[in-house]
């Protein structure tokens, strides 16, 4: 007994007897975890979010705990759930802050947690819709809330505390590469906080700001157990480990809770260990290396630590996220990965990728050859929406739909609908497939501006496919060409089954060579080389793609991979290095071939472009808004997205916890 009298003397902020704190952002990560802390301590606790449903679940954890404060009874209510969004006007946080102080007819504390990370982009690369939502978050939700909580604690006089939870980012030692929107708000949150105390000290209200650094939480312990993460606390910082919000955060947020602290405001609370300071023997390279900005201002260099001299890179780039690579000095590294930077390794690294063009045109292909092979059919506002969904993410090409018989093609009956509805997207060419001169005008009819036509290099698939001989169909396809000429209609030319045949096995270079000088002598003006049931491999593609560029000059081929045995990346890959700088693709890896039994979908656009984002290769395409599409065509067909980029960056997204 005598031992927690002297624990209360020396640390009395661990008993909040009394207090009413209202935790903003409550609903997962630290929220979550002050509020528990908070709750334990004898506070009672309004937890605010919008994720109500989380909310429920975090009250129902805390009325149901076991406390030994005096006024804890079993029955008695010590947490209360308020929906708020604070990225709402004024008056309807205003009126969530009324409900909140309602509760439980007081509010002595607020803790400002709600806020988001963004998208991690140069200065150069954010859009203003980026920009305004994290800055919208972070400062202008952390004033509004603040504002109308003050105004009840000034009109009801008895003071309060207000904490905000900042970041290392806002201040001038922990500025982070990327990261230019939630820099700028929580810098501003600082500065707000700081003119918050001087004018509201008057009314009693302290206000203060904590700012953590690299953290361990709800959200980041899945991060927490990667090695490379593990590797970057132990390099720089000087305690070898990360935080903990328990209880380094949550004895801080006590302490600016309790009446002790009464003489505490204005004050910015640093919790990251030195690991920002430059002049820390462990951060000798850091100061050095961490703000190179590399090719268009888009990527930074990794975390430099230098050891016997050398400099080690521990694999931490901030451009990780959305695949970005590193190429200072001509030096390309990809992320989770170690390298001495040294002669012979550049020397290789030019070796190998010095073929590797500066920009791909990454052509879109799922609307079309992606949900053609649907079971689903697909309504014709959700075609659309994905259709303009992939124009905003930049992409300048996008195969729209297919004027094929719906007899064939159910799926894809309403091309002349999707047409219409897409007359006025702009940024991008819609082409569409069409099967012979009676598709041909029919597409015209509907608006298209661009076709497609489609053969094969076999013999039997041509014949299950297209119903004709190879000869036949070029036949065919010249009546088109010709007609599209005409009205200067641009013609793309796909080949089907460019390394293997369903029906015959291997396929003849020679034979695709053959087909592709059909296409090309009759105008087309792009020729896509299709490996239709993805059995391709380098070894397999060289040669194919040697006899082609032959007959066929190079800069006309684009190549079009399916990943039916996960060769798709690695033949793109080898395509590149041959000079190839167009790439077929399809959102969130759709498709497949109905006549081509066992074909799965073509490779995934998210892939394709986080590959080329890591090489450094220009495609104009902003990956975040490229599975944000992904994700909303496969909710609509009811199952998860086959691209390994988008899935694997999601589940990182969603475990990552502002630094």
């Amino acid at each position: 007994m005598a031992s927690k009298v002297l624990l209360d003397d020396m640390e009395p902020w661990l008993d909040l007897q009394g207090k009413v704190v209202m935790v903003t952002g409550a609903s997962s990560g630290l929220g979550r975890d002050f509020c528990v802390d908070l709750a334990k301590a004898g506070c009672r606790v309004v937890a605010a979010a919008r994720r109500v449903d989380r909310l429920k679940s975090l009250c129902d954890e805390i009325n149901s705990l076991s406390l030994s404060t005096p006024s804890s009874s079993s029955g008695s209510v010590r947490a209360m759930a308020v929906e708020l969004d604070v990225c709402a006007d004024g008056p309807t946080i205003e009126k969530s802050v009324q409900r909140a102080w309602e509760a439980f007819g007081r509010i002595d504390a607020l803790v400002n947690n709600a806020g988001i990370r963004g998208n991690v982009r140069s200065p150069l690369d954010l859009s203003e819709e980026e920009w305004n939502n994290v800055i919208k978050t972070n400062l202008t939700g952390t004033w509004l809330v603040s504002k109308y909580v003050c105004i009840q604690m000034r009109d009801k006089g008895h003071g309060g505390s207000v904490i905000n939870i900042s970041s290392i980012a806002g201040l001038s030692r922990g500025q982070l590469p990327g990261a230019a929107a939630y820099a700028s708000s929580k810098a501003g949150v600082n500065t707000l906080t700081k003119v918050m105390a001087v004018e509201l000290g008057v009314h009693k209200i302290r206000v203060n700001a904590i700012s953590p650094g690299l953290f361990k939480s709800e959200i980041t312990q899945g991060l927490m157990k990667k090695d490379w993460l593990s590797n970057v606390a132990e390099k720089t910082v000087p305690l070898r480990t990360y935080g903990t919000s328990d209880p380094a955060l949550t004895s801080l947020v006590r302490y600016l809770i309790h009446d002790s602290s009464v003489y505490v405001s204005g004050n910015m609370l640093v919790l990251l260990c030195l690991a920002s300071l430059f002049s820390h023997p462990s951060n000798k390279g850091y100061a050095r290396d961490v703000f190179k900005w590399c090719r268009e201002s888009r990527n930074v260099s990794q975390f430099g630590i230098t050891k016997n001299g050398e400099s080690a890179h521990h694999g931490w780039n901030y451009r990780w996220i959305v695949g970005y690579g590193h190429d200072a000095e001509n030096f390309s590294v990809r992320h989770y990965s170690s390298h001495v930077n040294n002669k012979g390794a550049r020397e290789l690294t030019n070796k190998v990728l010095r073929n590797i063009p500066e920009s791909v045109k990454v052509v879109e292909v799922g609307p079309r050859d992606g949900l053609q092979n649907e079971k689903k059919t697909v309504p014709t506002s959700v075609k659309v929406e994905l259709i303009k969904m992939l124009v905003s993410s930049g992409l300048q090409v996008v195969e729209a739909t297919s004027f094929v018989s719906p007899k064939w093609v159910p799926q894809l009956s309403d091309a002349k609908d999707v047409m219409e509805a897409i007359q006025d997207v702009e940024g991008a060419s819609f082409p569409v497939l069409t099967p012979n001169l009676k598709g041909f005008e029919a597409a015209v009819a509907a608006g298209a501006k661009a076709v497609a036509i489609f053969s094969a290099a076999s013999e039997s698939f041509s014949k299950k496919n297209l119903n004709c001989s190879i000869e036949d169909s070029l036949v065919r396809y010249r009546d088109v060409a010709l007609a599209a000429k005409k009205l200067s209609i641009p013609v793309r030319g796909y080949i089907s089954c460019v390394v293997g045949c369903p029906l015959e096995g291997k396929v003849s270079p020679s034979q695709v060579a053959y087909v592709a000088k059909e296409l090309y002598d009759m105008g087309c003006s792009e020729i896509s080389l299709g490996d239709t049931i993805g059995v391709g491999t380098p070894g397999t593609v060289i040669p194919m793609l040697k006899a082609v560029i032959d007959v066929v000059p190079i800069d006309m081929l684009a190549v079009h991979f399916h990943d039916t045995y996960g060769q798709a990346l690695s033949n793109t890959l080898v395509s590149l290095q041959i000079g190839i700088t167009t790439v077929d693709s399809s959102i969130s890896g759709l498709g497949g071939c109905p006549y081509a039994k066992g074909a799965t979908g073509n490779v995934a656009t998210e892939d394709v472009v986080y590959m080329l984002n890591g090489l450094g290769v220009k495609t104009h395409v902003d990956l975040e808004k490229l599975i944000m599409a992904g994700e909303f065509i496969s909710s609509h067909l009811g199952h998860p997205s086959g691209s390994k980029a988008a899935t694997a960056l999601r589940k990182v997204t969603s475990c990552a916890s502002k630094l």
